[in-house]
């Protein structure tokens, strides 16, 4: 039977399944939003942040579709037990580690792997989490010679109908309120699974292995990602510390030069500018989540580095779109104000702030 026809007729059976759909105001939270990954969301862009998940579950597989107003940087790390098919919507970009994905391109990955997901201002991006044994008994019984040497390594992959995923997810988060509005049955969620999977393994079985660049071109980007993630490994694992490009250098074994380039390459901005990215969405992370007793705002930025809370209230205002203060006490249950426009960060102080980050 056809998905399409399978889904439209669940509705008169008895089912077993979850659904979660919210609205999200922190990259963070939308993060934290699968309990099940290991994710890290970096806002990139600055402005105030919506972003929307939703996630149907049945039986070893989730429908999942999530979309935020702002670049987002995404550092994901998979759980033995999960593969992950995505792609993004029809009318945005999304770059998984050095590969650019089109329409129609789906990236797998599998369980235990790391890999970083970069996607614009408004976008969306359209995934499923399959139970990794699951996966494997219906992809190597579909077709063996296309799955066998990438359930291990993951690789990029063409859909036959380019719309495919997107409206077998677009399909399930639709009828799923209906489903759920009935008796639960665990036979019909594990049918769900398998027809599911079995009409995406023959789209995907059906055409062709997604071309992999190549050239030197290619082999060039692939070594500065490398070297980026180096970078933004040690970053992470560091940024508590008042680390400076230099600190960051010294561990790469290259010139400020050498990593100024590699940078703008990959992540589209310089190494001063990623760092204080990165320091002010762990701070905004925290002020969201401050605990008890309430720490000052003073606190929190001199945890993440910022030696000068005037400039951090600045840049984080300049970033998110509030003060500082006003996430704190709305994270506290306290009134807020609303905050006033930041000034565009000039040219001339944009340099000397970044020659203090240095």
């Amino acid at each position: 039977m056809p998905l399409a026809s399978f889904l439209a007729e669940v509705a008169s059976q008895d089912r077993l399944a979850s659904l979660t759909r919210t609205d999200i105001g922190e990259a963070s939270q939308q993060a934290a939003m699968l309990d099940c990954v290991e994710r890290r969301y970096y806002q990139t862009a600055s402005g105030s942040y919506h972003g929307r998940f939703e996630r149907f579950a049945v039986s070893g597989l989730s429908f999942c579709r999530e979309s935020q107003c702002r670049s987002i940087m995404r550092l994901i790390a998979m759980p033995d037990d999960l593969v992950t098919l995505f792609l993004p919507s029809d009318r945005s970009a999304m770059r998984v580690g050095v590969r650019e994905l089109g329409p129609g391109t789906v990236a797998f990955q599998p369980g235990a792997s790391q890999f970083d997901v970069y996607t614009r201002d408004e976008s969306e991006v359209t995934f499923l989490l399959v139970d990794a044994q699951r996966f494997q008994r219906a992809a190597l019984g579909m077709d063996e010679a296309l799955w066998a040497p990438r359930l291990a390594q993951g690789g990029l992959l063409h859909l036959r109908n380019q719309d495919f995923l997107r409206q077998v997810v677009s399909q399930a988060l639709q009828a799923a309120p209906q489903w759920l509005s009935t008796d639960q049955n665990a036979d019909w969620q594990d049918s769900l699974a398998r027809a599911t999977l079995s009409a995406l393994l023959q789209e995907l079985g059906a055409a062709a292995d997604a071309q992999e660049p190549g050239g030197r071109a290619f082999l060039g980007h692939l070594h500065a990602w490398r070297m980026a993630s180096r970078a933004r490994d040690f970053i992470e694992a560091s940024v508590h510390r008042r680390l400076t490009v230099m600190d960051v250098c010294l561990e790469l074994g290259v010139s400020r030069r050498t990593l100024q380039d590699v940078f703008h390459r990959v992540l589209d901005m310089n190494p001063v500018a990623y760092l204080r990215m990165v320091r002010l969405n762990r701070a905004r992370q925290e002020l969201c989540n401050p605990g008890l007793p309430l720490p000052t705002v003073g606190e929190i930025a001199a945890r993440w580095g910022f030696l000068h809370p005037s400039q951090f209230s600045v840049d984080y205002q300049r970033m998110f779109g509030e003060l500082p203060s006003q996430t704190l006490r709305r994270s506290a249950g306290l009134p807020v104000v609303p905050p006033r426009a930041a000034a565009p960060r000039p040219a001339d102080r944009a340099g000397a702030h970044d020659a203090r980050g240095r």
